[in-house]
């Protein structure tokens, strides 16, 4: 135990070079990570003697930190030897790298009411999110093997995940836009709960019949009901390849918030991860250079340890991002690592044990803030609305500011700009008589460091 933190440890002081951004910029800028050895792949006490769960691949990883329980959970797929099908599994870590802790078979396809394909074949690409101390949601792919669609279910927990439960309108998400319609369907969810915005937020992939994919983008106010991006898709791949980004791909997204604005999209790209950056979820900044975060072992300087339990290949994969930025400024990257058997990748003859199979391995690194951003100036409450909600007019204001002037930029849910005024006064009368119901998001940017959020409810 002592040898895995004091690796981990020394894997901390990967540091990134600062460089000044204005105050929207990420308190992250693509914070480079390493692949932690010791734990690559990690190895759970449970493999491969679980019932049922008779082979060793791990696909997908969905890894969350609980707060609340103060341990790590992770959340994947994998083969059911009972069934024949892919079942959706959990278990728990106190500290990521030992997974000792029992391992629960939550979700059989088989189970999973109709979806109007009979039954379920398969689940993929787990993407779980906490609500609150005893209340999980687990979004998924699922699809069967005749007449295949891809769409996205929901599973949720309100005992502390102990038992999980389909949603009785599952899916949540199917192919209704022309670009999904025309492709394999919707999958690969990334889900988030923002709370500044209140809103659920879902990144999700379609992949053509032609092997490109590309990324489309949801809201929701309460993870059921999601309303999509109307000019979908947000994220296309690259058309020809530009530095390491091979083009095509764009694959099993990973969207996190920043722990300051904006948010960190990671994303699989020829068997390496490489990460974009946005301030609105919408429009997406990819890494400088092109140069991915983690990459496959046949170009990297990394190589496998040699006490891991695995016969490594000179082309090993990475993909399936998960990542987790902590509060102490850690970066925590968990990913699928692909070992390749005898029969490609991760897959061996039946009854054939060797080198093949789909892991979990962990990457770390230091989530830096810019110099120019100061957290504690960084301010996203104060703002007076009122009346809120309201028909025709609100006035506006902030909260124990002596501003008295402040430029505004009011957006719709999708982070589409609506309204944009420079230099008005305050407090300032604003007529909503031209607005579409729903909700809206205010921000006041003042001479005074930071900026200052509220939300708009329009009836």
């Amino acid at each position: 135990m002592s040898t895995k933190f004091s690796l981990l440890a020394l894997s901390f002081v990967l540091l990134c070079l600062a460089q000044t951004h204005a105050q929207q910029d990420p308190a992250c800028e693509y914070p480079q990570v390493n692949i932690l050895s010791d734990a690559d792949p990690i190895y759970p006490s449970w493999t491969p003697i679980a019932p049922c769960a008779n082979d060793k691949t791990l696909w997908d990883p969905s890894v969350l930190w609980d707060d609340y329980a103060q341990l790590y959970r992770l959340f994947f797929t994998r083969w059911n030897g009972c069934t024949q099908h892919m079942h959706i599994y959990t278990t728990e870590s106190t500290d990521g790298l030992i997974w000792d802790g029992e391992l629960h078979d939550i979700h059989d396809p088989t189970k999973e009411p109709s979806w109007g394909q009979g039954i379920m074949n398969n689940f993929e690409t787990t993407s779980a999110i906490q609500i609150n101390d005893s209340t999980f949601y687990v979004y998924f792919l699922g699809y069967t093997h005749a007449n295949r669609v891809d769409r996205i279910g929901l599973i949720i927990s309100t005992d502390y995940g102990q038992t999980y439960t389909p949603y009785y309108k599952n899916p949540v998400l199917k192919p209704t836009q022309s670009w999904e319609t025309s492709a394999v369907g919707v999958k690969e969810p990334s889900v988030i709960y923002d709370s500044t915005d209140s809103l659920f937020k879902m990144w999700y992939n379609v992949t053509t019949y032609t092997k490109i994919t590309r990324v489309g983008y949801a809201t929701s106010p309460d993870g059921k009901n999601w309303t999509k991006y109307p000019d979908n898709p947000v994220f296309l791949p690259l058309t020809e390849k530009i530095g390491e980004e091979w083009p095509g791909e764009v694959n099993h997204v990973n969207v996190v918030q920043d722990p300051v604005y904006g948010y960190h999209l990671f994303y699989a790209n020829h068997f390496a991860i490489f990460q974009a950056y946005s301030t609105d979820g919408i429009d997406w900044t990819r890494e400088p250079g092109y140069y991915p975060q983690v990459m496959y072992e046949y170009d990297s300087a990394y190589q496998p340890c040699e006490g891991c339990p695995w016969i490594f290949d000179s082309l090993d994969a990475y993909g399936s991002p998960s990542m987790i930025f902590k509060d102490n400024g850690e970066a925590f990257l968990f990913l699928m690592r692909t070992i390749p058997g005898a029969y490609g990748y991760g897959k061996n003859p039946p009854g054939v044990t060797g080198p093949g199979g789909m892991m979990l391995g962990l990457a770390t690194g230091i989530c830096f803030t810019p110099v120019s951003v100061n957290p504690s100036e960084e301010k996203t409450i104060g703002i007076q609305i009122f009346p809120n909600p309201a028909a025709k007019h609100v006035t506006i204001n902030i909260q124990n500011s002596f501003a008295t002037s402040a430029d505004m930029i009011l957006r719709d849910i999708f982070g589409r700009t609506i309204l944009s005024v420079t230099q008005f006064t305050l407090p300032h009368f604003l007529n909503i008589e031209e607005l579409q119901s729903g909700v809206y998001f205010i921000e006041l940017r003042t001479d005074h460091p930071g900026y200052f959020k509220g939300k708009l409810i329009v009836e």
